[in-house]
């Protein structure tokens, strides 16, 4: 029996299973959507198959998630035979629209809670409808209308849907950086891979280039030697300190949070803007720096 969750004024049908989880699974309607739904033809062009991997059967499943990335979901395993793209759909009414969110290129392989980069952050109670496609045209380039559908072994199209949960102030991106000694800031690592743009990875103090409203999450690996700051042009203002109260930290939009142990999390405001010029390490302010600004 399907149930009706409202998402964003619309209602969508959703599964529910003994667990009492929504769920809205690859079924009738889903599988016709891939190849009746107009919206989703114009995209894709409809029907069709690659040649598969007898090694590797084709298959594809989501579940329902709490996001702790606006912009990164999981899809929990996934079957590719061939070279093949993982396309991720908002919804139009309970069945695939034409906007994708999401496009990944799979190697032929078997995935398991594989993530997958959002172009644009998630939304509390968003379907999403996720669909391989086979890779037909010239391999590793997206092409809608040639690039069709993958099919199983029943000739149904390989998709699944998910809903998705977004906690107030759950960050869009989240950046990692350790140490070099006392010497420098290394940052290691970007979520989701899917944004660029933001610090050079592997490299010692790079600009950092924050974007207009996005929420961060800083993950400082060597906070308890290295307090993370961010600073005023020539770092003669705290702004956001794990280590002293900083002057923006009250502010309600910039929302700052600050676990204790190396989390923080901030959005990066026009009030963050008008002020921010660099980051540094509050015990080795002079070493440990770096630009820092807002696009």
């Amino acid at each position: 029996m399907l149930n009706c969750l409202p998402v964003s004024g619309r209602n969508y049908p959703v599964k529910k299973n003994n667990c009492n989880r929504r769920k809205f699974r690859k079924n009738t309607l889903l599988k016709g959507a891939v190849f009746a739904a107009g919206t989703f033809l114009a995209a894709c062009g409809g029907g069709g198959g690659g040649g598969t991997n007898g090694a590797i059967n084709p298959g594809l499943t989501t579940l329902d998630q709490s996001l702790d990335l606006t912009r990164q979901i999981s899809v929990s395993s996934a079957g590719v035979p061939s070279e093949a793209w993982l396309v991720i759909y908002e919804d139009n009414g309970g069945v695939p629209a034409a906007t994708t969110v999401a496009i990944k290129g799979l190697a032929p392989a078997s995935y398991s809670d594989l993530k997958v980069g959002l172009d644009r952050p998630a939304i509390h109670g968003e379907l999403f409808h996720a669909i391989l496609h086979d890779d037909l045209g010239a391999v590793g380039t997206w092409e809608p209308g040639i690039d069709t559908p993958m099919l199983d072994d029943m000739s149904s199209p390989v998709a699944d849907s998910l809903v998705v949960s977004v906690s107030v102030g759950t960050p869009d991106v989240r950046l990692t950086v350790s140490n070099v000694g006392d010497i420098d800031y290394r940052w290691i690592a970007v979520e989701p891979g899917i944004v660029t743009g933001v610090v050079t990875v592997g490299t010692r103090d790079p600009i950092l280039t924050l974007f207009l409203d996005e929420r961060y999450e800083i993950v400082n690996l060597a906070r308890s030697d290295h307090p993370f700051e961010l600073m005023t042009a020539g770092s003669t203002q705290t702004l956001l300190s794990e280590e002293v109260a900083g002057t923006l930290e009250a502010d309600v939009g910039i929302d700052w949070t600050d676990n204790g142990s190396g989390i923080i999390r901030f959005t990066a405001t026009a009030t963050l803007d008008a002020s921010l010029g660099a980051y540094r390490c509050f015990e080795h302010p002079v070493d440990m720096l770096g630009t820092a600004g807002i696009q």
